[in-house]
C-alpha cells in the first residue's frame, strides 16, 4: 500500500503520541529497590545447640561452623557471639562468599586462642576482647588472601611469661599462595607485627593496608619473608608504632615486593623510626615513597635501617604538617604543599 505525504505525517504523529504516552507511563511507575539481607546469627560455644536456628539469642547455635552454614542465602552476615570461644589448635573459619561480622555481647570475652586464627572471606572483628593463651611471637591472625578489618573496640590480652607479653601478630597471608591482592584495616588493639602481605608466601596483585589506631610494638612493614608481585600502599595515621614502620620487607631470607612501596604518613603517629630499607635481603624492586601528610612530631627517625635492604630508588614527599626529625637522604625530595591564595 502506497501512503501520501500526507497521510504518512498523520500516522508518523499518531506514533510519536504514542510512544510519549506509553514513556510518561513507565516514568509513573515504580522503581523497586531491594535491601541487602544483613543476617544476624547467635554463636553461644558454651550453651548453644547446633539444632536451634541460631537466629535469636534464645536459640543460639554452639558451634562455628553452624553459624556460617545459617548465613547461607544472605547478603552480608553478623555472628554475635554470647561466650567465650576457646581455640586450641589452629582454626581456619569457614569460606565464605559475603562479607563476616564477628563481635560478641557485652561483658563476655570473646576470643581465646593459643594457634593461629585464618579466615575464609571478608571478615571485620569489632567490639570484642582476643586473648592470647601461648608464648609465641609469630602466632597470627591471617586474612588468607581475603580482606580483613580489625575494627572498633577490639581489646587485645596478651600471653604474659615473666616480663615478656605476647601479642598476635597480622598478615595479608599465611598459608595461602599466589594470593590475588587484598585490603586490610586496623582501627584497634595491639599486635605485635602487622605485615600488609605474605608473613611467608606469595601475594600476585596490589595491596593496601590502613591502620588508624591501636598500638604495634614491633613493625609495620609490606611482608616478612614473602614475596609480594606488586605494589603495597600503606595509610598510617593515630597508632603507635613503638618500634619500625618499614619500606621493605620485616625480614627473612629473599623477601622481596617487585612493585612500588608507598608509605602514607598522617596525624597522631607515635613511632621510633620510619625505616625506608629495613632487613637484610629484603628488597623492593621499585620505589619505596615516603608521604608525609600530618603532624609527625611523635616520630624519631627517618632513617635506612639496613645497608643491605634495598629500594630501586627512593623519594620523601612533603605536604604539609610537622616533621620534628631530620630525615636520611632520599634520591628525590619533593614539596607538594597546595598553594592558599
Amino acid at each position: 500500500m502506497i501512503y501520501s505525504e500526507f497521510e504518512r505525517g498523520v500516522y508518523m504523529k499518531r506514533f510519536l503520541s504514542l510512544l510519549i504516552a506509553v514513556m510518561m507511563a513507565l516514568s509513573m511507575v515504580p522503581v523497586i529497590s531491594f535491601a541487602a539481607e544483613v543476617r544476624t546469627v547467635y554463636l553461644d560455644p558454651t550453651a548453644g545447640s547446633d539444632a536451634n536456628n541460631g537466629l535469636s539469642e534464645a536459640a543460639p547455635v554452639k558451634t562455628v561452623t553452624a553459624a556460617y552454614g545459617t548465613l547461607s542465602g544472605a547478603d552480608e552476615g553478623r555472628i554475635i557471639m554470647l561466650s567465650t570461644l576457646n581455640l586450641t589448635a589452629e582454626t581456619t573459619l569457614p569460606a565464605c562468599s559475603i562479607p563476616v561480622t564477628i563481635t560478641s555481647k557485652t561483658g563476655t570475652e570473646g576470643i581465646q586462642s593459643s594457634k593461629n586464627i585464618l579466615f575464609g572471606g571478608d571478615t571485620t572483628l569489632e567490639d570484642m576482647t582476643i586473648t592470647m593463651n601461648a608464648a609465641s611471637n609469630s602466632m597470627f591472625l591471617s586474612a588468607e588472601g581475603h580482606n580483613l578489618t580489625i575494627g572498633k573496640n577490639v581489646i587485645t590480652k596478651a600471653y604474659k611469661s615473666g616480663s615478656t607479653s605476647y601479642y598476635f601478630c597480622i598478615t595479608g597471608s599465611f598459608y595461602a599462595d599466589n594470593v590475588d591482592g587484598m585490603h586490610m584495616t586496623v582501627k584497634s588493639g595491639t599486635w605485635r607485627n602487622i605485615y600488609a602481605a605474605a608473613y611467608k608466601e606469595a601475594v600476585t596483585g596490589d595491596v593496601t593496608l590502613t591502620v588508624t589506631g591501636g598500638t604495634v610494638p614491633n613493625n609495620i612493614a609490606p611482608c616478612y619473608s614473602g614475596t609480594v608481585k606488586g605494589n603495597v600502599e600503606m595509610f598510617i595515621s593515630g597508632v603507635n608504632a613503638q618500634t619500625n614502620i618499614c619500606g621493605t620487607p620485616g625480614g627473612g631470607s629473599g623477601a622481596n615486593v617487585t612493585g612500588n612501596v608507598t608509605i602514607n604518613l598522617g596525624d597522631h603517629i607515635t613511632a621510633s623510626n620510619i625505616k625506608v630499607t629495613k632487613q637484610a635481603s629484603g628488597k623492593v624492586t621499585g620505589k619505596v615513597t615516603v608521604i608525609a601528610d600530618g603532624d609527625l612530631s611523635n616520630v624519631k627517625n627517618i632513617i635506612h635501617g639496613s645497608s643491605t635492604g634495598t629500594a630501586g630508588s627512593t623519594e620523601l614527599i612533603l605536604r604539609s604538617g610537622v616533621l620534628a626529625c631530620d630525615p636520611c637522604a632520599f634520591d628525590k625530595v619533593t614539596v607538594d604543599v597546595p598553594v592558599r591564595l
